[in-house]
């Protein structure tokens, strides 16, 4: 009796299911998209429908990496990639250049690296800053400072040897040099090759920031933020004001907060945010106030 049952049910068609309403549960975890489906705990959103996601894993949503893939090959012997830079030429090809291994490559948006004839045999392990002004890229890695052009490349051989750059008043910006740490170089006027100090207003500067060597050294060039020169030591911040030799005028904005790492320096919305000693930090205006604090552990 009972197989005869199933066995009509079996065969008999099935009608088209009729549109019903559930209620839901109270879901107060969110959907997670960082573990697996099968790690979601029994409260949480474990199933949606029309949404986008970037990728799709068997069915299972994943957060974004933050990158994605840029050139159709690798860069020369796969060698792990330690910086990238945008760069204008004057000719008006927009370049993207990337430190690998020892070397130095680039690309004009094809998706296709080559190397910068004269840019390689560089060390293994230091990490190089670079920045562009007046035209041409200038690098810097403690052990050498060299500018490109697009074209064409040469040492700078009376720059100082600093680990940090950047661009401020049509000048290059170098610190992290070794015996004056806590000291800030800039070349002359519109000339980023000229570092002999003079007395004209468009003369090169040495500036001694917080004192003559006062064992805090400079760890962060922030870059220019309402027209003022951030400079981050780890307990402090300055700034240098001014257009030229005659009226810079270096400034402590605070001696709470410092800045720890130079890469973290972002400004979003006319606002400077970055990471010190007690989190990270947004600078908006003349108030700094640390925004990892509702982020815990």
């Amino acid at each position: 009796m009972i197989s005869t049952f199933l066995l009509l049910f079996l065969l008999s068609p099935i009608s088209a299911q009729e549109e019903q309403v559930f209620s839901l549960p109270i879901f107060t975890e969110g959907l997670y998209t960082r573990y697996s489906a099968n790690s979601i705990p029994d409260q949480a959103l474990t199933e949606a429908t029309n949404i986008y996601i970037d990728e799709d894993i068997n069915g299972v949503p994943v957060r974004r990496s933050g990158s994605a893939n840029y050139n159709t090959t690798a860069i020369t012997a796969s060698k792990s990639v330690r910086g990238v830079w945008p760069f204008d030429a004057s000719d008006g090809t927009k370049y993207m250049v990337a430190f690998s291994s020892q070397s130095f490559f680039k690309t004009s948006g094809d998706g296709a690296w080559t190397e910068i004839p004269g840019l390689n045999g560089f060390s293994l392990t230091k990490e190089f800053d670079c920045t562009q002004t007046l035209g041409e890229l200038f690098c810097v890695n403690g052990d050498v400072v060299f500018y490109w052009d697009g074209t064409s490349t040469a040492a700078v051989s009376g720059a100082p040897l600093g680990t940090l750059i950047d661009r401020f008043r049509n000048r290059v910006i170098i610190t992290g040099i070794t015996g004056q740490k806590g000291r800030l170089r800039a070349s002359g006027e519109l000339d980023g090759t000229a570092w002999t100090l003079g007395t004209n207003s468009t003369s090169p500067i040495n500036v001694a920031v917080g004192g003559v060597d006062d064992g805090q050294d400079i760890t962060c060039l922030m870059g220019a933020y309402q027209d003022v020169l951030m400079i981050g030591k780890r307990d402090s911040l300055w700034g240098l004001y001014g257009f030229d030799r005659d009226d810079f005028a270096l400034r402590e904005i605070s001696r709470e907060v410092g800045c720890l790492e130079d890469r973290t320096v972002q400004e979003k919305n006319n606002c400077l945010y970055w990471l010190s000693k007690r989190g990270l930090e947004r600078f908006c205006g003349t108030s700094i106030e640390r925004v990892s604090d509702p982020i815990r552990d």
